[in-house]
This record gives structure tokens, sequence and C-alpha cells, in this order.
């Protein structure tokens, strides 16, 4: 099981429900908003939490989606099987991740990015998934363009964030069978 945390504030539900969403559609999972529990069948691939105050992460794989940097500690502590997923924009986010041991997954249009999208309509993207990441089972996933069917539209930090859970978790599969 893999464990799912997005920082960012009660308020802002977006990214949150779009994760949730598309991770529901092909795995049992478990979702905490912070104020709610809801629970599919188990056993749960994932667990979700939306959190707007993150100092420690210890444990399981987890994955640590980076929305809001304001809801990130200074002192992060983390384990070493915690992997940050942040946009490359998001320039406090980057710069409290590089003070932390966290090992990080960048997104959004740059070059530098590990992961990219090259091409998004509302029923399709091309994710390119451009250095090698490996996965929490120590696979290594080589640079490659991933084609993604979409059932519903879904925005490209959301849809990036979704594709470095599955990667991380050696779920990616899911991405080639789709749709999400």
């Amino acid at each position: 099981m893999t464990n799912v945390v997005l920082s960012a504030s009660r308020k802002n539900k977006h990214t949150f429900f779009q994760v949730t969403s598309l991770l529901s559609s092909h795995f049992s999972i478990s979702v905490f908003d912070g104020v709610s529990l809801l629970q599919g069948e188990p056993p749960y691939e994932f667990m979700v939490y939306q959190s707007d105050q993150i100092q420690r992460l210890q444990g399981r794989p987890t994955v640590l989606l980076v929305q809001e940097a304001q809801c990130l500690s200074d002192k992060l502590e983390a384990g070493d099987q915690v992997v940050a997923v942040v946009l490359s924009d998001n320039g406090r986010a980057m710069e409290l991740l590089s003070h932390s041991q966290v090992k990080g997954v960048t997104c959004g249009f740059s070059s530098r990015d590990t992961l990219t999208v090259s091409s998004i309509s509302a029923e399709s993207a091309v994710i390119c998934l451009q250095r090698a990441i490996t996965t929490f089972s120590g696979a290594r996933i080589e640079p490659v363009e991933l084609p993604v069917r979409l059932s519903r539209p879904v925005d490209m930090f959301s849809l990036l964030c979704v594709a470095a859970i599955l990667i991380l978790a050696d779920q990616v599969q899911v991405l080639f069978d789709g749709p999400l």
C-alpha cells in the first residue's frame, strides 16, 4: 500500500478531488480530507490524505504532493521512502524541499522537469517521463512517452500527480490500460 499526502488547505479541494477520483476509478482507496474518512473495499492500494500542516512523514512508501508550500514545515522530517511531487515553478516549495532529505519529482513544462505533458485534450494526453525514476520497489523506469486516455477533463497538475503516483507505486500499466 502507498500513502499519498497532499499539502493543501482544506478549502483547496480541486486537486484532492481530481487525484482521488482518478485513483478510485482503478483502485480501492481510503481517503481522509482532514474532516471525513471515506473507505472503499479493503485491501486498499492507496491511502490518500490532505493536510494543511505537514511536519513529519515516516513509515511506508509515501508520495507527497506539494500544492501549497505554506502547508509544509520548514523543518520537514521525512523517511527515505518519501518522494515529493512538485510543480517546478513553485519556488517556495522547491526551496523547502531542497533543505530536507526528501527526494523530488518535478513536473511542469520545462525540459528540466521529470514529468511533463506534451499534449492534452479532453479525451487524451501524452505524459513525458524525461528522466528515469526509481519506484518504491526499486525498479528503474526509463524515460518514455505515456499516451493516456482520459474519461473526463483533468488539469495538468492533477494528471501529473497521478502519473507520478502510479509510476512510483509500480502501477504504470494503468496509464496504458486507461482510461483514467
